[in-house]
């Protein structure tokens, strides 16, 4: 299981984490009980062995090998 981490005192610019490795999504709730969600930057750990709810984006490398094997199998079914 993951554990939460602790609410971010300050917004912090995470787009280069959440480029790389993915992120999920954390609900903190304020002491005025409104809710708000957050993307939080997955670990190193977490990207390793992913859980459901986890974001993983496709690197250019990922969706270029995907595609040429989606076309191998492709011309070989026809």
């Amino acid at each position: 299981m993951v554990s939460s981490p602790s609410v971010p005192s300050t917004q912090t610019n995470f787009s280069t984490e959440l480029a790389e490795r993915g992120w999920r999504m954390v609900n903190y709730t304020q002491a005025d009980g409104k809710i708000d969600t957050v993307q939080v930057p997955l670990t190193a750990e977490e990207f390793l062995h992913p859980q459901e709810g986890f974001h993983l984006p496709n690197s250019t490398f990922h969706s270029g090998y995907s595609r040429s094997c989606q076309r191998c199998l492709g011309l070989s079914l026809c």
